[in-house]
């Protein structure tokens, strides 16, 4: 457990939206941010910060309730944000969205002119995580295509205490990757930047010592505002919401932003609610594979049983992989190669095609 001393952010250097070489920078991050995938069974999952997501009650885990997460940077400069549902990783979205938009007078005043630096480390460039490199030259060779470093006041908001720098996904990385992104938050503090890492261990070695953000699963209001915005049917957001007021074991999985757009996936498609988080997953696989299965050519002949048999064997290899302490992610030659294991001998030709 930690033992936060309050160190309140500095002031940001004034006239962050003056400083015209940072525009087309920030509406980037703007929509890197707002733009996310999630698990779906209807499609990509691509979803929308401002659709699919509403900050859920906080508490620092040595000073009680706080109202959000800016109030929490304001009061703490760096902090270390886990929950025990899901959605720390788009709690720090947020905050990044906010400081990107230019609506900025509902923020703390001290916090009107950071520059919001947003990093999603899984998804770094091969061969930026090795021992020895810093965070300061992966983000100039990062934005270097949108940034005039000569003209722009960037750099010294970022060295100079004036930025607010988002290290996500770092649980999606393998140990020796992990270890050079843990550098780098011991880099961020030396800049006295602003600084949000979302992660499931707060506990880890160069995080103990920083302030614990928690975020709280969603409430009943915040789950019934989400499905008015997702489905868009009446009918389906009647079927929806009278389901889940009168089953408690569904208010409580929808607690949980991804198994809330789960059960939305399910509500959009036929109206099925499944009241256990088993059921769930069993519907949601299904659906999975009739969605890949019409997306896939017919001469593949690939039967629905087999389609869910390696959606199935993909689900259990992450998950194995990820209690394992490895990266939760899967390329596509790994996916085809589960593929190929339920085909058995059917050529690899049928794995491509799916």
């Amino acid at each position: 457990m930690s033992n936060p001393q309050a160190t309140p952010a500095s002031r940001g250097m004034p006239g962050l939206w003056n400083d015209m070489t940072l525009r087309a920078y920030l509406g980037r991050v703007r929509d890197s941010v707002n733009t996310f995938t999630s698990p779906s069974c209807l499609g990509t999952g691509q979803r929308l910060l401002d659709v699919d997501y509403l900050m859920p009650g906080l508490t620092l885990d040595e000073g009680g309730h706080v109202g959000n997460v800016m109030t929490a940077l304001a009061r703490y400069s760096r902090l270390v944000v886990t929950t025990d549902f899901s959605g720390a990783s788009l709690l720090c979205r947020y905050a990044v969205k906010e400081m990107a938009s230019g609506k900025v007078d509902h923020l703390p005043e001290g916090l009107r002119d950071f520059l919001p630096v947003y990093i999603d480390l899984p998804g770094l460039e091969k061969g930026l995580l090795t021992p020895g490199t810093s965070l300061r030259e992966v983000i100039t060779g990062r934005y270097g295509d949108i940034v005039d470093w000569d003209q722009s006041s960037f750099l010294t908001r970022l060295t100079l205490g004036s930025a607010l720098v988002v290290l996500d996904n770092l649980d999606h990385l393998p140990p020796e990757e992990r270890a050079v992104a843990l550098a780098w938050v011991r880099e961020v503090q030396g800049w006295n930047a602003l600084m949000l890492v979302p992660t499931r261990h707060p506990t880890e070695s160069c995080l103990d010592q920083l302030p614990v953000l928690r975020a709280e699963g969603l409430s009943y209001a915040h789950v019934n505002l989400i499905a008015k915005r997702r489905l868009a049917d009446i009918k389906r957001i009647e079927s929806f919401t009278a389901q889940m007021s009168m089953n408690e074991s569904l208010r409580e999985m929808a607690r949980h932003p991804e198994t809330l757009w789960m059960l939305l996936d399910l509500q959009h498609l036929d109206g099925r609610m499944p009241t256990s988080n088993m059921d769930l997953f069993e519907a949601y696989i299904e659906a999975a594979a009739r969605t890949v299965k019409a997306a896939t050519p017919a001469k593949s002949g690939m039967p629905l049983y087999m389609q869910k048999n390696w959606i199935s064997l993909v689900a259990f290899r992450l998950h194995e992989r990820a209690v394992g302490g490895g990266s939760a992610y899967a390329s596509r030659v790994e996916i085809e190669g589960f593929i190929q294991e339920v085909l058995g001998e059917e050529s690899a030709r049928l794995a491509t095609q799916n």
